[in-house]
């Protein structure tokens, strides 16, 4: 309930459930006055208070009565009662003659005197007593109530939060602490900007140029090594390297490639046993086969990992998109290629490593050969000392039934990479068949 104090006229806001059935004592923090507040609201002095002794803003106190002049002292005998002396003098009061028979006359002789009784005490009159000159009653005025102060609109405040301001925190304040909000986004947006765009260390650049050198070959051997080199170069950024992470996915594509040939050549050579009925021959051959086809697929998920990490790292790296893609063409996932490579063309890829993507997938196809030789050829002549593609295009020519050009392209990949041996095993394979170009016999 709100309760304003009967002196000033503050108000103030009391709960409920602290006015007990004897009301509640409460003292005014402005002028200091002393009340009892009832549960019905209202407010009473409380008994045996003492008044307080400001004067309360807007009342006339009273002046100070002048003193009577001193007076002399007066017998107690002769005094009247206060009541009487309270009462004014009459206007005239005839002063008692002396009776004739009491006065002497000194003249006469002492025996013509006659003995009289000694004359009583008479009391003496009223008016013969000088009396004090009339006071005035001292008028007790009542303590004049104030007129009541024009009703301010102003809200309530509680008595515990007396002194607290009631005003918000001051404008500069705010505004500071806003610019320094903002300051310190700026610095974050700023630092993860750098961060995320700062050149890798050169140690992990130099093992990056290593591991493509390398990989370039094609050989298992060298796709090991190149697996190595790549991952120096990751360790030697361990903030992150998106095109580490990148070249380490395609590397272990190339190697389940390599080990799908390998897969590829020994079924061939469990088919010439079979042929030859050496079924000893035949049986190993199938073995290998089997065995190396598991290794492939297992080599495709680290691929996955790798290109996904990378791509985490800088969404807009074009070497992670084209990473992405080789992954989804060994992965047989056609669709998620296609959109792949196409991000990566937005991001301005290399074309040659575009157009090896496409070849590679369109010589899975059985149809696709024509079109696998057109795109691996572009593909070469964008990267001509490439091992990878010049034998990905002597194996489009294999199945274009172009014997000379499959082996003019398998003797250059020997020659740029003397230990691939899926190269030289092609070419055993290619020594008994006829010179052909596009199934047609010269």
């Amino acid at each position: 309930m709100e309760v304003r104090c009967d002196q000033c006229q503050a108000r103030y806001r009391v709960d409920d459930a602290r006015v007990g059935p004897k009301g509640l004592a409460m003292r005014c923090g402005k002028c200091g006055n002393t009340f009892r507040l009832a549960q019905d609201g209202t407010v009473t002095k409380p008994a045996g208070t003492k008044a307080s002794s400001i004067p309360t803003p807007g009342t006339a106190t009273p002046l100070a009565t002048p003193q009577s002049p001193p007076r002399k002292p007066v017998a107690a005998a002769t005094l009247a009662p206060p009541a009487v002396a309270a009462q004014p003098p009459p206007l005239s009061v005839p002063a008692p003659a002396t009776p004739a028979a009491t006065r002497v006359p000194l003249a006469a002789s002492p025996s013509s005197v006659t003995a009289t009784p000694a004359p009583t005490p008479v009391p003496r009159s009223e008016a013969a007593v000088p009396s004090a000159p009339p006071r005035e009653a001292r008028v007790v005025r009542p303590p004049a109530t104030s007129a009541p102060a024009s009703k301010v609109q102003r809200p309530p405040r509680s008595m515990q939060l007396e002194g607290a301001p009631s005003g918000g925190p001051p404008r500069n304040l705010v505004v500071g602490v806003a610019i320094a909000l903002v300051g310190l986004a700026v610095m974050f947006v700023v630092f993860g900007f750098w961060r995320q765009h700062r050149p890798p260390p050169p140690a992990a650049v130099e093992a990056l140029n290593r591991a493509k050198a390398v990989a370039d070959k094609d050989s298992l051997a060298a796709l090991a090594e190149a697996e190595s080199q790549a991952t120096a170069a990751i360790e030697a950024a361990p903030r992150g390297y998106p095109a580490a992470y990148a070249e380490l996915a395609v590397i272990d594509v190339a190697w389940a490639d390599a080990l799908d040939d390998e897969a590829y050549f020994s079924t061939e050579r469990a088919e010439r046993a079979g042929r030859a009925g050496d079924d000893r021959t035949r049986l190993d051959a199938d073995g290998k086969a089997s065995a190396f086809q598991d290794q492939a697929k297992g080599r495709l998920r680290p691929a996955f990992e790798a290109a996904v990490a990378g791509n985490r790292l800088d969404p807009k790296s074009p070497d992670a998109a084209l990473a992405l893609a080789d992954y989804y063409r060994a992965a047989r996932s056609r669709t998620n290629m296609n959109l792949e490579l196409k991000r990566a063309a937005n991001l301005g890829a290399d074309p040659a490593s575009i157009a090896f993507v496409q070849g590679a997938d369109l010589l899975g196809q059985e149809d696709g050969f024509p079109q696998a030789v057109e795109k691996l050829e572009a593909a070469v002549k964008g990267a001509p000392d490439s091992a990878r593609l010049r034998f990905r295009l002597s194996m489009a020519y294999v199945k274009a039934q172009r014997t000379s050009d499959a082996q003019n392209a398998l003797q250059e990949t020997l020659r740029l990479s003397p230990a691939h041996e899926r190269a030289k095993l092609a070419l055993e394979a290619l020594a008994g068949r006829a010179e052909t170009r596009d199934g047609k016999k010269r």
